[in-house]
């Protein structure tokens, strides 16, 4: 866990965690506000969901900023999805 920074302007990732809903399992980011107009000082953001096809099979998807998941890889070992998680830009908080 990083320490916050001095004087942030933006918001900031506070903590990454996971989330497990019926067949999804969620790659979760809480971000800390710290702006004068904020609603709440935390939210919560998905990054990367892994979807449970059978098989010891998952799809991975990405949400996109239309707030939609968004599935760019199927038919997964779990290996290779968090390999993927880990790698490809597209699923970094």
């Amino acid at each position: 866990m990083k320490t916050p920074p001095k004087n942030p302007k933006f918001n900031y990732i506070e903590d990454i965690f996971t989330k497990c809903r019926g067949r999804y399992f969620y790659f979760m980011a809480r971000y800390a506000s710290l702006g004068p107009n904020r609603i709440s000082p935390f939210f919560e953001v998905g990054f990367a969901r892994l979807e449970f096809i059978g098989d010891n099979r998952f799809d991975l998807a990405y949400f996109r900023h239309t707030e939609k998941w968004w599935p760019v890889f199927s038919e997964l070992t779990v290996d290779e999805a968090l390999d993927l998680v880990k790698s490809e830009g597209l699923f970094n908080p």
